[in-house]
């Protein structure tokens, strides 16, 4: 797991064959007593997914429950600097005259 880039857990379920936006799936992730629940989803195939942003580097513990249950432990390292957004904007100015 790195800080500021995606980590993703997935696991083998039942097939699911209708509803797939609306399955009970979470996860929560702490690191130093903080905590951060997501939603998981269904993939396909039997597969389901978890994925988290980690905002900050360190031990991190997690567990899943819903459809599918687990929990583990991963290290965070450290990003290699600032992550950089950088956003597009396109300006449209409307005069009266």
């Amino acid at each position: 797991m790195k800080q500021y880039e995606t980590f993703e857990l997935h696991f083998h379920g039942p097939h699911l064959t209708q509803d797939y936006a609306d399955i009970p799936l979470w996860a929560e992730f702490v690191c130093d007593g903080a905590s951060k629940t997501v939603k998981g989803f269904y993939d396909g195939d039997g597969i389901y997914r978890v994925r988290f942003l980690p905002q900050k580097s360190g031990a991190y513990t997690w567990r899943v429950w819903g459809i599918v249950q687990a929990a583990g432990q991963a290290y965070c390292e450290a990003a290699d600097g600032i992550p950089i957004l950088t956003v597009l904007c396109q300006w449209r100015i409307l005069y009266p005259w």
